[in-house]
């Protein structure tokens, strides 16, 4: 057997229940958005390589939207779906992050209420999980596998790809595919496509396999409720012009009116600490500490409370040895 044919043979654990991903086959047109880290970025490839969504053949005309960003996991996903998706959802949705995730019941809440978001779009797109890990197969594939399950997904885990192939067919570090390697992953795909094949019943959200209850705690209440209720931004900033605090970076001032300010933010993986100093009326400054843990930097939130009027709000840096990212800001009304 091919190593291709065998590879996705291995990966493929598991066909979609949910039957959206047979309707979404059956649409003229098909709108894919592309949510993970590193990998599906397409890290270390040279722009001549496309990584695994772009090598994929659909059925139909398509449009590919990718939101990966290095060294992020379901916490950013979940902003990036508020700041990208919610607005214009797409058919299918590609997700992956099991590489980058802490495999702990915080980051897996955030997951699958990354999820639920997703699912709960009004054109009830197709989720296609996948599953990658690194060369000593560390992964949070474990527990994300048992809540994919949970919600009927279809599940690619590109540890079970790999007994098939030595690592170097796949990548030339500890983790990031090369050519091969997102050749592999597009094939595994690609069979999980052919195997769609009949219509289902259409399947409710189940439970939320790890509590109702912390699903609504912070931060996911904020980033998958209130955040796109009635809330609006007061500033985005999108992946490419977030805004970067260091110590020579003036102070960034702005006003609002609400109940609460919400920062996500994240330090830049090439150093090790970075701090601001979040000021509100020139009173109360709060510390705001980013770290770089396993060599990238997830993101953070910070929901700072505020009386009711209007307030100006400051952010600087603070004991910075390198920078301070800011993704994005949202106001609580």
């Amino acid at each position: 057997m091919h190593s291709l044919d065998a590879f996705a043979s291995a990966a493929v654990l598991q066909l979609d229940r949910t039957g959206r991903l047979f309707a979404a086959l059956q649409k003229p047109q098909l709108h894919i958005a592309v949510l993970g880290g590193s990998v599906s970025y397409g890290y270390t490839l040279t722009q001549a390589v496309q990584p695994y969504p772009e090598r994929i053949v659909y059925p139909m005309p398509h449009t590919i939207r990718s939101f990966a960003a290095a060294g992020t996991d379901a916490l950013m996903g979940q902003y990036l779906t508020e700041r990208y998706l919610a607005d214009n959802p797409p058919d299918l949705v590609f997700v992956e992050y099991a590489v980058n995730q802490m495999p702990t019941r915080s980051p897996s809440i955030a997951y699958e209420s990354l999820l639920r978001r997703l699912l709960s779009f009004p054109t009830k797109p197709a989720v296609i999980p996948i599953m990658c890990c690194m060369q000593n197969g560390a992964s949070a594939a474990a527990v994300l596998n048992r809540i994919c399950e949970t919600y009927g997904l279809p599940l690619i885990s590109i540890a079970d790809g790999l007994r098939t192939i030595p690592w170097d067919a796949y990548s030339d570090d500890t983790v990031h595919p090369n050519d091969s390697g997102h050749a592999h992953i597009a094939a595994a795909v690609q069979l999980l496509l052919q195997n769609t094949v009949r219509p289902l019943p259409e399947r409710a959200l189940p439970q939320p396999m790890l509590g109702a209850e912390l699903l609504t705690c912070l931060p996911m209440d904020i980033l998958t409720g209130g955040l796109r209720q009635s809330s609006p931004y007061l500033q985005l900033f999108a992946d490419d012009d977030a805004v970067l605090l260091t110590p020579d970076y003036p102070t960034l001032a702005f006003a609002v009116s609400g109940q609460a300010v919400l920062l996500c933010y994240r330090q830049s993986a090439d150093v090790d600490t970075a701090n601001a100093i979040l000021t509100i009326n020139g009173h109360s400054p709060t510390s705001i500490h980013a770290r770089v843990l396993s060599g990238w930097g997830n993101p953070m939130l910070c929901r700072i409370p505020l009386p009711a009027g209007t307030h100006t709000v400051q952010l600087s840096p603070d004991s910075c040895d390198g920078r301070f990212l800011l993704w994005g800001l949202a106001v609580f009304p």
